[in-house]
């Protein structure tokens, strides 16, 4: 399991969905787990918005760690991640093949009260559960970064309310395709710093001044992922100064 774990949301038909994913379960050294096991627990006293409550929330966080620790030893499963929606959480692990687990959970499950659980398993060899339903979007992974780089200027005394430079770093696989980003970027009035190979792709440098609290950068780097992807480019990533003071 990596330390990479973070939590995001989504608004779907049936409602609001909670995450919280390792961003990194899939590395080069996970060992084969083709098996994907989805434990459902029903919650027992469920916001409106289909959410646990701080209480139910703390008794949940301990079943969540008792499944990982007994699936782990028993099992070699490895957590990848949780989604919460319409009163259900649903806690995902990965297997070796063969494997049973239903009588663990059941046990696992028994010290923590009246919560009913089901338990699915299906063959899943190539991770497709995890990358296609937990793992967050262009737009969502894009606000999870964000947010780490604010909270990260927030613990530096920044006042994110005032306009500044921010520059932001875009790639492409031809030239032809970073000039045509360039011109959409002129029209949304960026700045262009840089237009240059790199390591077998065209980097382009733009930048605009702007605020940076939460709302603010999210619509502005959700608008460039949109873009770039229509060029079949990637983004980068956003960097600014610290500016302290009122």
């Amino acid at each position: 399991m990596s330390d990479d774990w973070d939590v995001y949301f989504l608004g779907t038909e049936d409602g609001p969905v909670s995450f919280f994913v390792d961003l990194n379960a899939r590395g080069e050294e996970t060992p084969g787990r083709p098996l994907l096991c989805r434990v459902s627990v029903r919650l027992l006293a469920p916001s409106e918005h289909g959410f646990a409550s701080r209480e139910e929330d703390e008794v949940l966080f301990r079943l969540e760690d008792a499944l990982e620790a007994r699936l782990g030893e028993t099992c070699g499963a490895q957590y990848v991640g949780r989604a919460t929606s319409g009163g259900v959480r649903v806690y995902f692990f990965y297997l070796p093949e063969g494997l049973k687990p239903e009588g663990t959970i059941r046990e696992c499950l028994g010290a923590f009260g009246d919560y009913r659980e089901k338990v699915a398993l299906e063959d899943d060899p190539e991770w497709a559960h995890y990358f296609e339903f937990l793992y967050p979007d262009t737009a969502s992974l894009q606000g999870i970064l964000n947010r780490r780089v604010v909270q990260n200027l927030i613990d530096n005394g920044d006042q994110l309310h005032r306009p500044r430079r921010v520059d932001h770093w875009l790639y492409f696989a031809d030239r032809a395709s970073a000039e045509r980003f360039q011109v959409q970027a002129k029209r949304m009035k960026f700045e262009i710093e840089d237009l240059s190979p790199s390591g077998g792709e065209w980097k382009l440098q733009i930048y605009r001044t702007d605020p940076v609290d939460q709302d603010s950068i999210d619509e502005t780097t959700i608008q460039l992922c949109e873009l770039v992807d229509g060029l079949g480019g990637r983004y980068d990533g956003w960097e600014t100064e610290v500016i302290k003071g009122a």
